[in-house]
């Protein structure tokens, strides 16, 4: 989006109230859009600083989750296979 500076000579405003409403009517929309784009870019900005620099926590997916139960699964029948009896 293009922001256009309009620069105003206060000492020559029209006379015609029609325009100075114009006038003013045109400054308060540019206004508007330009906080607008300010706000949305600083959405944006703060949306990449959270995933640059937010809190990670470490995901398992549910194949490592498996995996995980299955070697230690193993592991402890192989505990209970090689314990000798204590009876």
């Amino acid at each position: 989006m293009l922001w256009v500076c309009m620069q105003i000579d206060l000492t020559s405003l029209p006379k015609n109230s029609k325009v100075l409403q114009r006038l003013v009517t045109d400054m308060v929309t540019g206004l508007s859009q330009r906080d607008e784009e300010i706000d949305r870019l600083q959405q944006i900005i703060k949306g990449l600083q959270r995933s640059r620099y937010g809190r990670r926590s470490e995901q398992l997916d549910a194949d490592q989750m498996a995996l995980s139960l299955d070697v230690d699964l193993e592991e402890n029948a192989k505990l209970v296979i090689d314990e000798p009896d204590l009876s």
